[in-house]
């Protein structure tokens, strides 16, 4: 990836990052909305079909499915780190 790319995830990251002491689940909005860009950036430069619904899920399975990993596996862990910073007292 270019490396303005990067710079912007990094900004955006660290926006994440300090979003999720304050309000959690608006933190885990940001981390999603930043893994949803990534996995966009990714199939921009390596030339892949966009999904027809732009949502997380579709999004990363092209992603996984080109670099040949588990996409189930990683999808749970999102699922259930989201679901814990939710609903962590």
């Amino acid at each position: 990836m270019r490396q303005e790319t990067w710079q912007q995830f990094e900004v955006e990251f660290q926006r994440a990052l300090a979003t999720v002491e304050l309000d959690p689940p608006a933190g885990v909005t940001a981390a999603c909305s930043l893994i949803e860009a990534l996995c966009k950036a990714y199939i921009e430069d390596e030339h892949l079909e966009l999904p027809s619904k732009e949502i997380i899920k579709d999004l990363w399975r092209v992603v996984s499915k080109d670099l040949g990993w588990l996409q189930d596996l990683l999808l749970t862990k999102i699922s259930t780190a989201s679901f814990l910073v939710c609903f962590s007292g």
